[in-house]
């Protein structure tokens, strides 16, 4: 399912996080041992604020929100990813 958190309060964001099972300082995005989670394709530190939730391979991938990253997310998950908005707009 896609859905857009970019303007959703931030005490949304902090719970949606920790449901997922990361952590947060209310600034950063944190992996389970507290290490800020960092951009898988442009190693930038993931910033609440800035974060966005994809589909991927072992879970949700949390990325930073740039052009870059999406460009390259689709790249390598395109297929799976336009099916699952097909799917979501009954497409």
């Amino acid at each position: 399912m896609i859905i857009d958190i970019k303007n959703a309060p931030k005490k949304f964001k902090v719970l949606l996080i920790k449901e997922l099972g990361y952590k947060t300082d209310g600034y950063y995005v944190k992996d389970k041992n507290g290490k800020i989670l960092r951009d898988k394709y442009t190693n930038d530190k993931i910033k609440i604020d800035n974060m966005m939730i994809f589909p991927g391979k072992n879970g949700p991938l949390i990325l930073d929100d740039n052009v870059f990253s999406v460009l390259e997310y689709t790249e390598e998950y395109g297929d799976k990813f336009i099916r699952q908005v097909k799917a979501q707009n009954n497409l």
